[in-house]
């Protein structure tokens, strides 16, 4: 018996690896780093860009636990497309610092700023990483929309790049 979806999306949220959850206020941006089990490793995702633009909602949040991811992005002299780094900010959390914009604005063409390659090469290397320390990855999906990310691209190369335990904060 074949089963018919109309999104990606409905086909992820089967996975037992991956949970959906679908309140948008910053409380669920702050409970990523207060409600995980003292023996669990986490990786939040913070989706950047090569413009050294630090500001929006979820980077001040960070802010309030931490100032190194902030300071390793603008400290960072070299930033192209694709590159994560992680920054260890408690003994059980990692903030990955992912670049996959160019800019923080579409173009004068009207392109998004978003790099889907970009993307899909920081979202395996967080996977890779992940799966090595046995964490579960955070993902706050909004950052992506902020930077024209449709939900179609987003859901496909999540479904493709990671194979962990994954959050996705629908905002």
């Amino acid at each position: 018996m074949k089963y018919q979806y109309n999104t990606i999306k409905e086909i992820i949220s089967l996975n037992r690896n991956f949970i959906i959850l679908n309140e948008s206020n910053d409380d669920n941006y702050v409970n990523m780093f207060e409600n995980y089990k003292d023996n669990e490793i986490i990786i939040i995702c913070n989706f950047t860009n090569i413009k050294n633009i630090w500001d929006n909602t979820f980077t001040n949040i960070i802010d309030s636990y931490s100032s190194r991811p902030k300071e390793n992005y603008l400290n960072k002299i070299r930033k192209n497309l694709g590159d994560v780094d992680f920054i260890h900010i408690t003994p059980n959390i990692f903030i990955a610092n992912a670049i996959v914009s160019y800019n923080i604005i579409a173009d004068e063409i009207g392109n998004t700023p978003i790099n889907y390659g970009a993307l899909r090469i920081a979202l395996s290397t967080i996977n890779n990483i992940a799966y090595r320390l046995n964490a579960s990855i955070h993902i706050p999906k909004y950052i992506l929309r902020w930077y024209g990310c449709s939900d179609d691209n987003f859901y496909n190369i999540v479904y493709g790049a990671i194979d962990t335990k994954t959050y996705i904060y629908e905002s």
